[in-house]
């Protein structure tokens, strides 16, 4: 990573009052947000996860974008192991903390879970609840994080500029039979 995109995403951070920067001394993070009951490491087994999740969702508020349906990404058609031309179902998701943008989520179900997602659950309930109501046990969960740069999408949403550094969460989620059947992907 280049010193720029560390430095504008210190910047950012400091703007944000989530951490303090002294010259002399260092940058540290800030009481606000080490207060957050939801900025911890989460736990590796899957009902850790879920539990997280669940904190986030009781701490934050949710904007829906969309719920609709259509042809994914070639890399969510692929991780799902699905044909590349298959419909899912798209919901698109933004959350909030203290009224400022704190996440975009993107989930793609397969029609069996997502069809019997409604938008106005969306604005209430966790993704994986709506899931679980949905029919579907979590067995097990792939998580991957990366470092990207906001697109046009993830800025308008996030209330950042067009090539700001993020951070990408994506998680598959598996089903008993350890058959994906939910991607998300998290900025």
């Amino acid at each position: 990573v280049s010193r720029i995109t560390i430095r504008k995403a210190m910047e950012m951070l400091t703007a944000e009052s989530l951490v303090t920067r002294t010259r002399g001394r260092g940058t540290f993070v800030s009481e606000q947000a080490s207060d957050n009951n939801f900025n911890r490491a989460v736990v590796a087994d899957v009902q850790g996860l879920l539990n997280y999740l669940n904190a986030v969702g009781q701490s934050t508020k949710l904007k829906v974008i969309s719920l609709d349906k259509g042809i994914a990404p070639p890399r969510i058609s692929t991780q799902l192991g699905i044909s590349p031309t298959s419909e899912l179902v798209r919901a698109v998701r933004v959350r909030e903390l203290q009224r400022m943008p704190y996440s975009l989520s993107i989930a793609y179900l397969l029609p069996e879970i997502g069809d019997t997602i409604k938008r106005q659950d969306l604005t209430s309930t966790t993704m994986i609840d709506l899931v679980q109501q949905g029919g579907a046990d979590v067995e097990h969960v792939e998580q991957v994080m990366t470092a990207t740069l906001a697109d046009e999408v993830a800025a308008e949403h996030l209330g950042v500029p067009v090539g700001a550094p993020l951070m990408r969460v994506n998680r598959l989620f598996f089903n008993k039979q350890a058959v994906p059947f939910y991607a998300a992907e998290i900025f």
